[in-house]
């Protein structure tokens, strides 16, 4: 598209996935997916102490379940870094970036290495039925942010110490 008025500026269509709103939805989603999992783990820990007398579940279940937890604490790690980061990045801009910014870089980085593992889990966490069906769903779609995000740090150039 042309602005008539100044014909020497040209618009073009993003596609679905480069557009900021996208983007914003995404991150929202994987936050909350985030959020509710460690909500969801008090709530487990909370009620694991109430039952003393339960068997315990199989080890590949409890293994998964602290993946998956801990998947989620290090993204969320991640953005209050990289949120608190930012700021001073843009004051001294021609500086190398202060430590919180790299130590956030590096929590992104160790998620990602972890995020192929929870979905090796998610799919045991199927063939094994390590839990009830709402909560292998569930686990499966904490996986799935999980991911999602991993690709939304890879497009943006956060997936590593790339400055």
């Amino acid at each position: 598209m042309f602005f008539d008025v100044m014909p020497f500026l040209a618009f073009e269509k993003l596609d679905g996935y480069k557009a900021p709103s996208f983007h914003m939805m995404l991150v929202l989603g994987c936050v909350l997916a985030f959020l509710s999992m460690i909500f969801a783990a008090v709530i487990r820990f909370i009620r694991g102490r109430r039952r003393s007398d339960q068997e315990p579940a199989p080890r590949g279940a409890r293994v998964a379940y602290w993946i998956i937890l801990g998947i989620s604490v290090l993204n969320l790690l991640f953005l209050v870094g990289t949120g608190s980061g930012v700021p001073a990045i843009m004051q001294n801009i021609l500086l190398d970036p202060p430590l919180i910014m790299k130590i956030s870089l590096g929590l992104g980085v160790l998620s990602a290495l972890l995020t192929p593992a929870a979905l090796i889990y998610a799919v045991l966490a199927w063939k094994d039925r390590y839990w009830g069906i709402i909560y292998r769903v569930y686990y499966t779609l904490v996986t799935l942010a999980a991911m999602a995000f991993v690709w939304f740090l890879h497009y943006w150039n956060w997936l590593g110490w790339r400055y």
